[in-house]
């Protein structure tokens, strides 16, 4: 062989060399990782089990969160239209005794004034009764029934008592 052959051989070898190497074939994947045991699955469902218990504890912890905050929000106004409801009853109370301490307060005064208008009268001290009558008028819508009573009775006993002195003459010089 010469070196002309020699060449054209070596050639052609590289020509089928190149030509080959230019289709590869997929070449199938190898997955080398192990294969999982029965004891690797149990440890991953154990994982994801206790992953869905954590949500789910936090997921209740958080509702019991906002039902411990609704309640005390609850409470809270409770306890709040509580204290109100109380002070107004409070309040409603010592309005209330302020009322009867009022009362009373004028029930003492028309008694007096009543006893002082009851002995003018049998002192014929027709101008002080009518002093103390007009006193009694004004308080009487205040009083109890029975002083009222007492009032219109001591009322018409003064207009009889006028009545009379009107039909007296007067003398002059009768009584010196």
């Amino acid at each position: 062989m010469n070196v002309k052959q020699w060449s054209i051989s070596f050639l052609l070898a590289g020509a089928l060399v190149v030509g080959c190497d230019d289709k590869k074939t997929d070449q199938p994947k190898v997955d080398n990782t192990p294969a999982k045991t029965a004891a690797d699955k149990t440890a991953d469902a154990a994982k994801n089990a206790g992953a869905a218990m954590s949500d789910t504890a936090k997921n209740a912890g958080d509702k019991i969160g906002d039902a411990t905050k609704n309640a005390t929000d609850a409470t809270k106004g409770a306890a709040t239209d509580a204290a109100k409801t109380a002070s107004d009853a409070t309040k409603n109370a010592a309005d209330s005794t302020k009322a009867a301490a009022a009362s009373a307060d004028d029930t003492a005064k028309a008694t007096d004034w009543l006893a002082k208008a009851q002995e003018a009268m049998k002192s014929a001290k027709l101008d002080d009764v009518k002093m103390y009558l007009d006193k009694l008028q004004s308080y009487k819508s205040k009083l109890p029934a029975a002083l009222q009573t007492q009032i219109d009775t001591l009322q018409s006993s003064y207009d009889s008592a006028v009545k009379a002195k009107a039909a007296v003459p007067n003398l002059p010089n009768f009584n010196k």
